[in-house]
């Protein structure tokens, strides 16, 4: 673990706000940011993000499944946001960390096909878990 500033202004004031799994969040006492420290160092953290597992106290799984409630909402916010627009022109679409692909699904069901969607993922697991299969992530 390793102590960090504000990532925010840079300050080294800071005030505990909650912790969990033994990890500390802090409140930046300059710009109130919230953030973890001390936190992991980088290659932990790269780590982590691969194989959907954090360390703590006790080593917690991130990885989850692929879930058709996700689709149905996002398809709300989508046609909240877009309306008909999403089926009205071609449109790309970049969906960064993709998980199991849920916003790409429903992107493709709203717009009809209309909206070329990709996705990118960096747990290993989520890939392997059908993500791939539903989109290339």
């Amino acid at each position: 673990m390793i102590e960090v500033p504000c990532y925010n202004c840079g300050s080294g004031n800071h005030t505990l706000f909650a912790t969990e799994n033994g990890c500390n969040l802090v409140k930046c006492g300059e710009c109130g940011l919230l953030y973890v420290n001390p936190r992991p160092k980088d290659e932990e953290i790269e780590e982590g993000v691969k194989m959907g597992l954090h360390r703590g106290e006790t080593t917690l799984t991130s990885t989850g499944r692929y879930m058709p409630l996700k689709v149905a909402i996002y398809n709300k916010v989508l046609n909240d946001i877009y309306g008909t627009e999403l089926q009205t022109r071609t449109r790309t679409w970049l969906d960064v960390g993709c998980g199991h692909g849920e916003l790409l699904v429903a992107l493709k069901e709203l717009s009809g096909n209309n909206v070329i969607a990709k996705g990118t993922e960096p747990n290993r697991l989520k890939i392997t878990c059908g993500a791939r299969e539903r989109f290339r992530c």
